[in-house]
């Protein structure tokens, strides 16, 4: 557990700003003394400044790619399937701009994550997106990177523009097995092209290696990962990865909202973008607004029960053990 992983989980410290694996007890021990305003997250709302309220209470993330391009094609993610090879995919100015006077108009102060299924350092205005965001909102931006384009250079250029953390995923090769030997190095290789010393490594062995260090405020995390072992089958496109049945509760669509380069919002991560499977659209909505209208897919994930496609094979962690489910069943039965 990171220490500002713990740092969030303090009971002070508002549900707009927890952790995933924290979200759970608060929002359920929320519920005690602020009931009427969780049982808004399982009803459509009409009223503007209400669907305000709630995205700003309960929203922890706001997930948005800037461009529809990848260099990599890992095989334990759908752009080894659905190609995106087009570095012409840039988010349009206009929806930019919308969704960055929404936020603005939200007061949003949570976190803002600059990736979806792209390579943010592959987008040429990345940099003025950063110094946009970082104008018009008080949030903690960030990003994950496969790190092949982040030199000293640019390393400065992001922190100068305010960006607040930078994720580097040193990703297997293809056809090449996890190793923690070449994962070292590949780290050790990685800090010596940036002229960073190596901070403290922690290694789960077969499983994981990683890193941090601050230079002043900004985080800089290099990480290598067993995806083929412990990533999600991606709303079953990774069919090596998938499960049979899941039951468990789902935190995402309650924290999160996710947004692609062309402006569609999408339920989670784990569901790669298409217009056949969005949930909305800055185009004629705003952000609040989708997020509350997801109310559905809420009740179903709320619950411990079993969860209709895309989500009936994904094995994406639910920070819950099945302790608190005559909790939940009383929260929804109560509305």
């Amino acid at each position: 557990m990171k220490d500002y992983e713990l740092y969030f989980s303090d009971d002070c410290i508002p549900l707009n700003k927890t952790p995933g694996r924290f979200y759970w007890k608060k929002l359920l021990n929320h519920h005690l003394n602020h009931f009427k305003d969780i049982a808004y997250l399982f009803k459509s709302i009409d009223d503007k400044n209400l669907q305000k309220q709630i995205f700003k209470e309960f929203v922890s993330i706001f997930n948005l790619e800037t461009s529809g391009f990848c260099n990599r094609k890992c095989l334990y993610c759908p752009v080894s399937t659905y190609k995106r090879n087009d570095k012409s995919h840039l988010i349009d100015s206009s929806i930019f701009n919308k969704l960055l006077k929404n936020l603005e108009s939200l007061e949003f102060n949570s976190s803002i994550c600059l990736n979806y299924y792209n390579e943010p350092l592959l987008d040429p205005h990345i940099l003025r997106h950063i110094s946009d965001l970082k104008r018009a909102t008080n949030a903690f931006i960030h990003f994950n990177s496969n790190g092949d384009y982040l030199d000293i250079e640019m390393l400065e250029n992001l922190i100068n523009a305010g960006l607040n953390r930078i994720n580097i995923t040193l990703h297997t090769k293809p056809n090449e097995i996890y190793c923690d030997d070449i994962s070292l190095e590949k780290i050790n290789q990685f800090y010596k092209k940036l002229d960073i010393s190596i901070p403290q490594i922690s290694i789960n062995p077969s499983h994981s290696i990683t890193t941090e260090c601050k230079i002043d405020n900004f985080i800089l995390q290099v990480n290598t990962i067993n995806w083929s072992d412990i990533g999600s089958d991606r709303g079953g496109v990774v069919k090596t990865l998938s499960i049979n049945n899941r039951i468990n509760p789902c935190v995402r669509v309650f924290r999160e909202i996710f947004f692609d380069f062309l402006g569609y919002a999408y339920l989670c991560c784990n569901i790669f973008p298409t217009q056949n499977n969005h949930i909305g659209s800055i185009q004629n909505q705003t952000i609040e607004e989708i997020y509350t209208k997801n109310y559905i897919y809420r009740k179903i994930l709320f619950l411990y029960s079993k969860k209709p496609k895309p989500c009936l094979t994904c094995n994406d962690e639910s920070f819950c053990d099945g302790s608190d489910k005559k909790d939940r069943e009383y929260i929804l039965n109560k509305i």
